[in-house]
């Protein structure tokens, strides 16, 4: 539920920031966790819903065509390099489980910023959904 996951990425953000964060083993059960987490996102996925909705597939391509149109606009502003600017588009749409990859391929010393941009991700992205659940539910006319 939307409570539970808010619940447990406020914990999770509370124990960053004391010792516990510290201990050795922190790393490698934050990681394990990770991995349970984005498992279980994927475990629910069905593949027999594109043929269902080629309408989504589309939108979905579209989206990701804008993304990327306006990661270079944004490397280009800021004066970023498309390795950069790669990096962290994999951050925002796939997250851990891709940025981390797209890192070590472009450059590998970002590894570990790549995963920190994906985390910052996820962390946002869990208490803004419920945010964004309700304002599109405002524009479209339904009750909150």
């Amino acid at each position: 539920s939307t409570w539970r996951i808010l619940l447990i990425t406020s914990i999770a953000l509370s124990l960053s920031v004391t010792r516990v964060s510290q201990l050795p083993s922190a790393t490698a059960l934050g990681t394990a966790l990770i991995y349970v987490f984005v498992a279980g996102m994927g475990a629910r996925a069905s593949i027999e819903g594109f043929a269902q909705a080629p309408a989504f597939l589309l939108g979905a391509f579209v989206w990701i065509f804008i993304h990327g149109a306006f990661c270079l606009l944004g490397a280009r502003i800021f004066r970023v390099d498309v390795h950069s600017a790669a990096i962290a588009s994999a951050a925002n749409i796939g997250a851990a489980a891709s940025a981390p990859i797209v890192a070590a391929f472009h450059r590998p010393s970002l590894v570990p910023v790549s995963i920190l941009m994906a985390l910052i991700g996820y962390a946002l992205g869990n208490y803004l959904a419920p945010l964004t659940g309700h304002l599109a539910r405002m524009a479209v006319g339904q009750p909150a």
